[in-house]
C-alpha cells in the first residue's frame, strides 16, 4: 500500500466492529491476525471476515470465535449459555440446543482437550467470570509483543478508567470481545503505519442501542461513553447511534485532528459493518487511505506526485572551427549555460563548423544568447523550450536491530512520480556500518538495502 494518512468517517456511528472491519479490508491479510494470537499463546481464538450488503452496500463484518464459540458483544445475550452456539455466518448466527452425548468417549476427550489447550484468560472468560480491565491489560505485557502494539494498547485501557464506577468490571464475554478487537485494532494500526489519523466529529445519539436499565457496567453504558467522551469534540443527535467506549477510547487516543478531511487524494476505502446492521438500523464504519496534497517542495510516493519538470531553453548555433572550444565551454558556464555539448559539422562552402547547443534557464537566457553571439561568434543561432526532467530526491530514516540494539541508517530514495526508482544508503552512514561490522562495501551496502526494502515493505521494480 502506498504511504499516506487514515481518515475515519464515524458520522454513521463508532463501534469496535465496525471500526476493525473498515481497518481489515484496508489491510486485506488475515494471516498476521493469526499470526498475532498464536505468538500470545490464544491460537484458539478465530477470526472471520463475512462479506455481505446491506441496503445495497457491500462491506464485511468481522466476529472471532473460541472454537465453534461465538464471542458476542451484548450483554443481554452474555448471560445465555454460549456453549450452545454453533459456528456460522455471524449475521444469521442462531442458538442451537445441541446435546453431547456422554457415551461416547472419542467426542468427550477431544471436548476435554480442547478445554485444556485454552488459554486461562480465555477459559475464564468463557466461564463468564467478571474481568477487570487491569487484567486486561496485563496480557499486553506479553514478551513476544511488539512494543509499539503493547503502548498503543495500554494507552487506550488507560482511557477506559472511570471513577465514576465503584469497579470497572465486565461480564466475562464482554472483556473477550473487547480483548479481541483492541488487539486485532493495534495490530492493524501497525501494519497500516498511516502518517496521520484523523476522523469526523463523533455523533451520540440520544436514543441508547442498549437499554439503561440493564444491571452492571457494559460497554455501552451511557455515563461510561460520556467519561470517554470529555475533550472529543462530539455532536448530539436525535437519532440512534451505536457507540460503545472501546471504539470511543481508540479514537481518542490515536485521531490527531477531529473535522473535515480536507484536501486530500482518497486512495482506498474500507466500509465496516455490524452483526447489528439492517435496513432499519443501517450503520457503518468508512476507513479512507489518503494522500495528502502537498506541497510541491515535499517529496512523496503517489499517483497525484508531480514529476520534477523545470521549462527551459535549448540554445543551437553554427562556431567557427577556429574557436578554442574549451575556453568556449568555460566562458558559456559562467553565464549559466548546462549540458553544452558540441559536434563538427560542414557547411555551405566546404567550410567547418562546430554545432554547439546548450540548456539555459529562463533568468540566463537572453545574457547566455548575448554571449553566444558576441564572444563565441555564433552564427544561425535558434531557440526551442524543451522540458529538463530530473528524478525527485529525499532522505528517510529506517531502523536497524532490536531491542537495547536498535540503531538507524539514513537513505537517499531517488523518485519519479509515483515509484521509488533508486535508493542509496547515506555514505556516513554506510561507512559508519562498515566500521563497525568489518564487512566489506558490497556485502554492508546490501545488507543495508535489504534493511530499506524490509521497512518499505515491498520490492522496488528497477
Amino acid at each position: 500500500m502506498l504511504p499516506g494518512f487514515l481518515h475515519f468517517d464515524l458520522r454513521r456511528g463508532c463501534s469496535a466492529d465496525k471500526l476493525l472491519s473498515s481497518l481489515i479490508a484496508l489491510v486485506g491479510d488475515y494471516k498476521i491476525f493469526e499470526s498475532a494470537f498464536k505468538q500470545i499463546g490464544m491460537s484458539e481464538i478465530n477470526l472471520v471476515a463475512i462479506k455481505d450488503a446491506v441496503n445495497g452496500l457491500k462491506g464485511q463484518v468481522i466476529q472471532f470465535y473460541v472454537d465453534d464459540i461465538l464471542i458476542k458483544r451484548d450483554v443481554r445475550e452474555a448471560s445465555k449459555n454460549c456453549d450452545n452456539l454453533q459456528k456460522n455466518f455471524p449475521r444469521w448466527h442462531v442458538q442451537k440446543n445441541t446435546v453431547c452425548n456422554l457415551s461416547d468417549n472419542k467426542k468427550t476427550l477431544e471436548n476435554f482437550s480442547q478445554v485444556f489447550s485454552r488459554h486461562q484468560f480465555v477459559e475464564a472468560c468463557l466461564n463468564q467470570q467478571k474481568i477487570s480491565l487491569s487484567e486486561i491489560e496485563q496480557l499486553f505485557d506479553h514478551p513476544k509483543l511488539k512494543p509499539e502494539v503493547s503502548a498503543l494498547a495500554i494507552k487506550i485501557l488507560e482511557n477506559l478508567y472511570c471513577d465514576d464506577f465503584v469497579s470497572q468490571k465486565l461480564s466475562g464475554m464482554e472483556a473477550l470481545w473487547t480483548f479481541c478487537h483492541l488487539f486485532t485494532l493495534v495490530v492493524a494500526i501497525n501494519s497500516l503505519d498511516p502518517k496521520y489519523i484523523s476522523a469526523t466529529k463523533i455523533y451520540f445519539g440520544c436514543e441508547k442501542f442498549i437499554d439503561d436499565k440493564i444491571s452492571g457496567l457494559h460497554l455501552a453504558h451511557p455515563v461510561w461513553i460520556q467519561q470517554v467522551l470529555r475533550m472529543v469534540p462530539s455532536f448530539e443527535c436525535s437519532e440512534k447511534i451505536d457507540l460503545d467506549v472501546l471504539a470511543l477510547s481508540f479514537v481518542k487516543t490515536l485521531v490527531g485532528h477531529f473535522g473535515p478531511r480536507g484536501e486530500s487524494v482518497i486512495l482506498q476505502l474500507g466500509i465496516g459493518l455490524s452483526p447489528k446492521s439492517d435496513h432499519i438500523s443501517f450503520q457503518f464504519v468508512e476507513a479512507l487511505w489518503c494522500e495528502a496534497n502537498l506541497p510541491q517542495s515535499m517529496n512523496e510516493i503517489g499517483p497525484t506526485n508531480y514529476a520534477r519538470v523545470s521549462m527551459r531553453y535549448k540554445i543551437e548555433g553554427l562556431v567557427p572551427s577556429t574557436q578554442d572550444i574549451s575556453s568556449l565551454a568555460s566562458m558559456m558556464s559562467l553565464h549559466k549555460a548546462q549540458s553544452l555539448s558540441y559536434s563538427l559539422v560542414h557547411a555551405e562552402g566546404n567550410n567547418c563548423f562546430y554545432l554547439v547547443r546548450f540548456s539555459v534557464s529562463d533568468e540566463y537566457k537572453r545574457e547566455a544568447i548575448e554571449a553566444f553571439l558576441i564572444k563565441a561568434h555564433a552564427q544561425n543561432v535558434s531557440v526551442s523550450i524543451i522540458e529538463h526532467h530530473q528524478l525527485n530526491k529525499r532522505i528517510v530514516s529506517v531502523p536497524l536491530g532490536k531491542g537495547n540494539k536498535t540503531s538507524s541508517s539514513r537513505f537517499y530514495e531517488y523518485i519519479y512520480l509515483d515509484k521509488v526508482v533508486r535508493v542509496e544508503p547515506h555514505k556516513e552512514d554506510l561507512d559508519f556500518y562498515i566500521k563497525n561490522t568489518d564487512l566489506s562495501v558490497e556485502v554492508a551496502r546490501a545488507d543495508l538495502l535489504l534493511a530499506w526494502k524490509k521497512w518499505r515493505g515491498r520490492i522496488v521494480e528497477e
